[in-house]
């Protein structure tokens, strides 16, 4: 008999609202599951045994992270640089209920409902609080403004509790080279560097030893910008404009901070030495009962023991492990997922143009460093990413990682040993595989022992591909159930003939449903009364 306690004592959930979907992957740990979902009889189809229900269009464009609180409350946390918001939705009805326009941010930043019934949300390195579940400016108890690594450019991708709830926050900040990297390998690719750098070494020769006009131009207008640079930031006061110039042009190393959620302040802060990036945080316990945070820097995972007498994190230099090299054809990775004794990570977790080479899973032990394991989705030469990160499938001791590119999505043992990969049942009752290429976030419920993705109708014959397509074309998009156990396909459902296929997350309501972003809406998928 189902008992879904078995199930909720693996999470990590002190200190989240006890919702379903509380934070952006289910819980502090990032494990993506939840014992709730639809009940599914699988020799009927899907369409007929659920309701759809949709948000008004547009609305919630991008919508990329997706909360639970009330039984009745939803929440959307996404859209881009510029107009970057954090809305309310009924959860029955999809109406929208209220709308909050964040500060604008390069990356996007994250939100959590908290146990003490407030909500917090985090953007750049601004943090608000609100009450009541209302997302209003009557409602915004207070709002502070975290350390600032470099203004505009600083960037918040990880906001967890621990058991005492207090919050943890990780900041980052972007570089000239973030962009340098991802325009160059997005508009030039791997191929093609070589040659670029051989004629842009060509071109540099020829205006070092012309007295050509057009040398002359280009020359003077470097030193205007450069001197415009240091004229701005030694004249703009910083209040004005928290950015510099001369930041913007260094490494700037990232910062893990520990809040108090009653009056937002901070109790202590950790300079990180790898330089921080994309990938969020994870929280769990050592055997020796102490709380940790796992990290991913550009290069390396980190494990950071909290400190209970007081309140500080104490880097364990043991346990940390290259999981790429600075200058490899890789880029950073997944945020990493807490399984058990077990952290999962990957390298590439976007496509950065045509640079995610020897794309790698990652497994380890969270007490003992030694214990450090890889499976490689792609060889040297032959590029793989995911968005995302690694799923928990705690019904048959498993982990589920994925390759969009390559249109391959893997069920693992705790030791990655591949278990299953998914497929169908044909017309002769036999079993075949299943080619998915999984988009959006994967998420898992116990309930009926399902994952739950979805498929977009596009092979990607390249990452430059995939990013021009991610910004310019629309496809069809399917909702996907798989037998947890097996990887069977058990239903399937097309949402949209016509999606522009953002990546968007997934999650399990409160009300025994799915709730999924498209590219501009949400999309609520329930069982029929």
């Amino acid at each position: 008999m189902f008992d879904p306690q078995v199930y909720l004592d693996q999470l990590s959930t002190k200190g989240l609202y006890p919702s379903s979907w509380p934070s952006e992957h289910g819980d502090n740990q990032r494990s993506k599951m939840y014992p709730g979902g639809l009940t599914i009889d699988p020799s009927k189809p899907l369409q007929d045994q659920v309701n759809i229900v949709e948000s008004p269009t547009g609305v919630t464009f991008d919508p990329q992270m997706i909360y639970t609180r009330e039984k009745n409350q939803l929440y959307v946390f996404g859209g881009r640089i510029k107009g970057r918001y954090f809305n309310r939705l009924n959860a029955e009805t999809m109406e929208i209920e209220q709308e909050y326009l964040l500060n604008d941010a390069p990356y996007p930043g994250g939100a959590l409902m908290h146990e003490n019934g407030y909500i917090y949300v985090i953007n750049g390195n601004i943090l608000r609080k609100f009450r009541d579940g209302d997302i209003t400016e009557s409602q915004l108890v207070k709002k502070v403004t975290l350390p600032d690594i470099n203004g505009f450019f600083t960037c918040a991708n990880g906001i967890v509790t621990l058991e005492n709830v207090l919050l943890v926050i990780k900041l980052f900040a972007m570089n000239y080279m973030d962009y340098v990297r991802l325009l160059s390998r997005i508009l030039i690719g791997r191929y093609y560097k070589r040659f670029f750098l051989v004629l842009g070494l060509c071109f540099l020769e020829y205006f070092l030893r012309s007295q050509s006009f057009l040398a002359t131009l280009l020359v003077t207008l470097l030193v205007m910008a450069g001197a415009a640079m240091l004229l701005f930031d030694a004249i703009v006061p910083l209040e004005k404009a928290r950015w510099r110039f001369r930041k913007f042009f260094q490494i700037q190393h990232g910062i893990l901070i520990l809040v108090e959620p009653e009056n937002l302040k901070i109790v202590s802060q950790h300079i990180l030495e790898d330089k921080c990036s994309f990938p969020r945080l994870s929280v769990s316990k050592r055997k020796d009962n102490k709380q940790h945070v796992t990290v991913l820097g550009d290069c390396n995972a980190q494990q950071f023991i909290y400190n209970y007498d007081d309140d500080s994190f104490t880097e364990n230099k043991a346990w940390e492990k290259p999981y790429r090299l600075l200058h490899a054809r890789s880029s950073r990775g997944t945020g990493p997922c807490t399984i058990g004794r077990n952290v999962f990570f990957t390298n590439n977790t976007y496509t950065e143009g045509a640079y995610c080479d020897n794309y790698t899973l990652w497994k380890a032990n969270v007490d003992d460093a030694s214990v450090y394991k890889k499976f490689e989705f792609t060889p040297v030469g032959k590029q793989g990413f995911m968005w995302w990160s690694v799923v928990s499938n705690p019904i048959i001791n498993g982990a589920l990682a994925w390759d969009t590119l390559n249109s391959r999505l893997i069920c693992f043992d705790y030791d990655l040993n591949i278990l299953w990969e998914p497929n169908r049942v044909n017309e002769k009752g036999e079993k075949v595989p299943l080619v998915l290429r999984p988009h959006d976030c994967i998420v898992m419920s116990p309930k009926g022992g399902h994952i739950y993705l979805t498929e977009v109708h596009k092979t990607f014959d390249s990452p430059a591909s995939l990013f021009v397509d991610y910004f310019t074309r629309e496809f069809a998009k399917d909702f996907v159930v798989l037998d947890a156990r097996t990887g069977t396909e058990i239903a399937r459902l097309s949402l949209s003939k016509k999606i522009t296929p953002r990546a968007c997350n997934i999650c399990i309501g409160n009300n025994d449903d799915v709730i999924v972003g498209l590219g501009d809406r949400m999309v609520r998928i329930s069982n029929k009364k």
